[in-house]
């Protein structure tokens, strides 16, 4: 069996304020995932990890950054203009945000959306058909010419983010990033979503989450990294790192949600007198 090559390889890679400061805001940071990597990189500040989400958002001008990252064929995007970055981006990675309720166009049609969607995918017209069927299979939705001449409005939160979120797997990218896919749900919305993409995930890819709760990515991923101030303090199997976590800070995230063991709990944030507790043991 062919050796898999990594694809994606992030090496001394960081973020920080200035060109001449020493203000990182992203440590120096090394990271190599293959196919089948499902990684959750956890942190409670929106920065560290989070800076790597905006930096693939084609964010990145307003930091100064130094190191490679290298997706697929041996293509460092840090070396592109930032509009050659997201043009890239765009078209090798699936990027699904967090504010999921405002992506479709209140003023077009569900049906012309998808098909739009795929076709900047670059799938063809028998394709999208073809996917459009899928999808709808995947969502169980008999019906879905009703929900292809829908307009937003007329379909509900829940409804429009399954097909948000398996629009962006249906065409099969190899990357995808998701950030914090479980906000703004509620307890029984989140377990379907979790269900969904348990479903929609395949070892074909990679997957990145970013989130601040280790319990969302114990659902979702085979791996966990956590960070903190900016910093990756450590990382392995998502198993291990729900059950026997090292650093204070880790051990702090995943105490905050309720029975992460039995990954099917709901979530809660990290308290601040927990996080400063960890701040004086470590």
């Amino acid at each position: 069996m062919a050796k898999k090559q990594p694809y994606i390889q992030i090496n001394e890679f960081l973020i920080r304020k200035h060109a001449k400061t020493n203000d990182d805001l992203l440590k120096e940071m090394n990271l190599k995932l293959l196919p089948g990597h499902h990684l959750g990189m956890i942190e409670q500040s929106e920065q560290g990890a989070y800076l790597l989400w905006d930096y693939f958002l084609g964010q990145g001008e307003k930091y100064f950054s130094k190191g490679s990252i290298t997706i697929g064929e041996q293509t460092n995007i840090v070396n592109l203009s930032p509009a050659k970055r997201r043009k890239y981006i765009t078209q090798h990675i699936s990027m699904i945000f967090s504010y999921h309720h405002t992506v479709f166009n209140p003023n077009q049609k569900i049906g012309k959306q998808i098909r739009l969607f795929l076709a900047s995918k670059k799938q063809n017209p028998e394709q999208i058909e073809e996917m459009i069927q899928k999808l709808f299979a995947i969502l169980k939705i008999t019906d879905y010419q009703a929900v292809m001449n829908a307009y937003p409005v007329q379909l509900s939160n829940l409804i429009k983010y399954k097909i948000y979120l398996t629009l962006n797997f249906i065409y099969q990218p190899t990357m995808v990033l998701l950030k914090q896919p479980l906000a703004n749900l509620m307890p029984y919305e989140q377990m379907d979503i979790v269900l969904l993409l348990q479903q929609l995930k395949t070892n074909d890819m990679v997957l990145i989450l970013f989130d601040n709760h280790a319990d969302c990515a114990g659902k979702i991923c085979n791996q966990i990294s956590f960070f903190h101030e900016g910093k990756l303090i450590e990382a392995d199997t998502a198993d291990k790192m729900l059950s026997f976590p090292n650093h204070p800070y880790s051990k702090a995230l995943v105490k905050a949600s309720f029975f992460c063991k039995k990954r099917n709990s709901y979530i809660q944030p990290v308290s601040a007198d927990i996080i400063s507790n960890t701040k004086q043991e470590s």
